[in-house]
């Protein structure tokens, strides 16, 4: 889920970043291997932090960062664009998130 579904997400909203910074000129690469050239040091540094080990307190960790950095990304974008952002459905999936995150390892359901 990490890599195939999540990471995937962010890489797209990044593009989309991209794009909006650089008019849609030009391509962040298959796999956005050149999308360092466009973003800034920082989220660079916090993309980078979501890739991880085994441990699953790490994959926590980038998945947490991961979130972090689309929704301050998606906020971004969205003003750029003039689209509205829905932060209560932001909030609400990151509720559900630390839910599961937090679910005993017997749990047979969620409840939030």
């Amino acid at each position: 889920m990490l890599n195939y579904v999540v990471r995937k997400q962010l890489e797209k909203m990044l593009s989309w970043k991209v794009g909006v910074i650089t008019d849609y000129s030009v391509s962040v690469g298959k796999s956005a291997k050149y999308m360092y050239k466009w973003l800034s040091d920082q989220e660079w540094k916090i993309y980078l932090r979501t890739y991880c080990g085994a441990d699953i307190n790490d994959i926590w960790q980038s998945v947490d960062e991961m979130c972090s950095l689309f929704k301050e990304t998606a906020v971004w974008v969205a003003e750029e664009l003039q689209y509205p952002f829905n932060a209560k459905e932001a909030e609400n999936c990151m509720k559900f998130l630390n839910a599961v995150k937090n679910l005993p390892k017997d749990a047979k359901e969620i409840n939030i």
